[in-house]
């Protein structure tokens, strides 16, 4: 008798290719600057924006990830990518992009911008107008740049993000994320004139 169980890794790439197709069904268009924050802290979102980030490259886009969360930097973790260089050498010592970029080691269109070494004062470089010029040049290179922030739950800078790129997206917990951390969230972005493109649910642990 033929086993007609799905096994989790089977579930899991299903789970991808969907959030994938939503995304760009959502999106509709290249050339775009998405951000990703979180309801908490202790929302893991940076394994679904790694594996959307995958996905979209192993689709044929050219895709780039930066990890703008100086708060908590996982994006090199995840991605198993060494955290060098990156995005804290274009902010504070004005090196052009080119320069700090790291090819993800599974997806020859993905490229990477990583934290590099932690910036103390992170609000002041993020909400600065050299920030605004970096997105502006970067995103006619790519058909989709993806940026992980932290959580705007106890920090502004997905707020301050929000205003220079084209939307964000939420992503929470299910099962233990509150309604009003939700709202909170998505009202925080929306008050400073940014966009939220959609809500993401993720059970990673």
């Amino acid at each position: 008798m033929k086993n007609n169980k799905i096994s989790e890794k089977d579930r899991l790439k299903e789970n991808i290719e969907s959030f994938r197709i939503n995304f760009e069904h959502s999106i509709k268009r290249k050339n775009v600057v998405v951000g990703f924050t979180s309801t908490d802290d202790k929302v893991h979102k940076t394994d679904a924006i790694v594996s959307l980030a995958r996905s979209l490259s192993k689709s044929g886009k050219k895709v780039v990830l930066i990890d703008a969360n100086f708060r908590n930097p996982e994006v090199g973790k995840v991605s198993r990518n060494e955290n060098v260089n990156g995005l804290r050498n274009i902010l504070i010592k004005r090196r052009p992009y080119v320069n700090e970029i790291t090819q993800d080691i599974y997806e020859k269109n993905l490229d990477l911008i990583l934290t590099g070494d932690i910036i103390e004062e992170p609000v002041k470089y993020i909400d600065s107008e050299h920030m605004k010029q970096f997105i502006y040049a970067i995103r006619t290179d790519y058909d989709y740049v993806l940026i992980d922030t932290p959580s705007n739950k106890n920090y502004p800078d997905a707020n301050l993000i929000s205003t220079i790129v084209d939307g964000f997206i939420v992503v929470t917990k299910k099962g233990e994320s509150k309604r009003k951390e939700l709202d909170y969230c998505v009202e925080s972005i929306e008050k400073v004139g940014g966009r939220v493109y959609g809500i993401v649910v993720t059970n990673c642990d």
